[in-house]
């Protein structure tokens, strides 16, 4: 009888283990970190992508070279080409200005923009300038629309006036542009194919060279710019790989002693692009996904992680749940985001809402951590103020994503403080002290 009573609850045991695993495995099946669309399980048309933007509301625009462009909300697929729109079906380059207006580079010449309703379609048909394929589009925070060619120079666009950059009309040394980053003084840095970085502030013309300066070599293949000025310049080769230029300073990451420091062997960075907690992210030509914080080098490949193959990645954004959508060539769109994947705000639990902040006391940095504290996933604020209401400091639009952000209060008398936290459909408030 003891014996039948222990078999009994031993099997009830082995039920109840082979449940919870059974649960936990399809919990990760359903919310993994890595996730691939491919035309098999998804409204892709094709595998061979080429590009992409998030817009501000989050909707994904993806380009091909032949299959025409692909809109993806988090639920639906739509696919706009020559069929379909006045567009044809090679997408060349995207961008997303400030109100949320879509532009396109089309395979044989010519731009079109697109406001979520109307098509406006700027090519030799009424343009003149836009002869050429577009290789890049940047847009300065004003709304200036900067594009850059691949073998003409560049064209500025203010929605009215066309203006041309090339080496016959100014002092732009070559008319291969590869692309366009715009810093936060609205300054451009344009990479070439073979003369090296540019910089142009709309007055003056300066051109970084292996001969007249620390970037080691004459093509540039991609230029990201962080919130603090600095430039990180993927260079397209295993020689040189990543340069970072802070105005005044080069680093080389690559080969020989930087090995050493990245823990990485030399690799070859196609682009890359900058998280909102200033991380770095960077698609490799045959090594995968790099991640750079500043510190620390993570490398994510086939054989480590989900990432479905080491080689053609093409292009990477982030949008404002924390996921990388890479687009690979031949294989489709990879999403990645560490704790899983979110295709929507409707995937987020009310449960995950959370804030943390420390050290409290503070005495130089308050740093905050904040997992999905917006449910809308929509951009926050955050002030610091004093017992009389007085605004100390802000920040505005804040993302609230696994998102972490640090204040200097080193300057501030010692007291107390309320920090208040919004966002389109919550509002918190807590209390800091600060003891020096």
């Amino acid at each position: 009888m003891k014996n039948s009573y222990i078999n009994k609850r031993t099997t009830i045991s082995i039920i109840l283990a082979t449940v919870c695993i059974f649960l936990a495995v399809l919990s990760s099946a359903q919310n993994p970190e890595w996730k691939t669309f491919d035309p098999s399980n998804s409204g892709l048309p094709s595998p061979y992508l080429e590009n992409i933007a998030i817009d501000t509301n989050n909707v994904k625009w993806i380009g091909t070279l032949n299959d025409g462009l692909i809109k993806f909300d988090g639920f639906n697929w739509t696919t706009y080409s020559g069929s379909n729109s006045p567009i044809n079906n090679a997408i060349l380059s995207i961008g997303v200005d400030n109100k949320n207006n879509k532009w396109f580079g089309l395979g044989g010449g010519g731009l079109a923009k697109y406001d979520d309703v109307n098509w406006t379609i700027y090519d030799t048909t009424n343009n003149k300038i836009l002869y050429n394929e577009i290789s890049c589009i940047a847009f300065e925070s004003s709304g200036i629309v900067w594009l850059g060619l691949y073998d003409s120079g560049m064209v500025k666009f203010d929605g009215i006036k066309w203006t041309v950059f090339n080496t016959q009309n100014s002092g732009i040394p070559a008319n291969e542009i590869t692309s366009i980053a715009i810093d936060n003084q609205n300054v451009k840095w344009i990479g070439t194919n073979q003369n090296g970085l540019i910089k142009f502030d709309d007055t003056n013309w300066t051109n970084y060279t292996p001969s007249n300066s620390g970037y080691p070599q004459s093509y540039v293949n991609n230029v990201c710019v962080d919130n603090h000025g600095n430039k990180f310049i993927s260079t397209g080769g295993n020689q040189f790989g990543l340069i970072k230029f802070d105005g005044v300073n080069w680093t080389t990451y690559t080969g020989g002693y930087m090995s050493s420091v990245t823990g990485l062997k030399p690799f070859n960075p196609y682009k890359s692009t900058m998280d909102v907690n200033g991380v770095l992210w960077i698609i490799t030509n045959g090594e995968g996904l790099i991640k750079y914080d500043g510190n620390t080098w993570t490398q994510f490949r086939s054989s480590n992680s989900g990432l479905p193959t080491d080689g053609l990645l093409m292009d990477i954004a982030i949008d404002k749940l924390g996921n990388k959508w890479i687009p690979i060539s031949a294989t489709g769109l990879v999403a990645y985001r560490q704790g899983g994947v979110i295709l929507s705000t409707n995937e987020i639990k009310s449960e995950e809402l959370s804030i943390a902040f420390y050290p409290n006391p503070a005495n130089e940095q308050v740093y905050f951590e904040l997992n999905h504290f917006s449910s809308a996933g929509t951009p926050i604020s955050i002030e610091i103020r004093d017992l009389l209401g007085n605004l100390i400091l802000t920040k505005e639009n804040a993302f609230s994503v696994n998102a972490q952000y640090a204040f200097d209060v080193s300057n501030l008398a010692e007291g107390f403080y309320t920090i208040a936290l919004r966002s389109a459909d919550l509002t918190k408030v807590v209390k800091l002290v600060v003891k020096h």
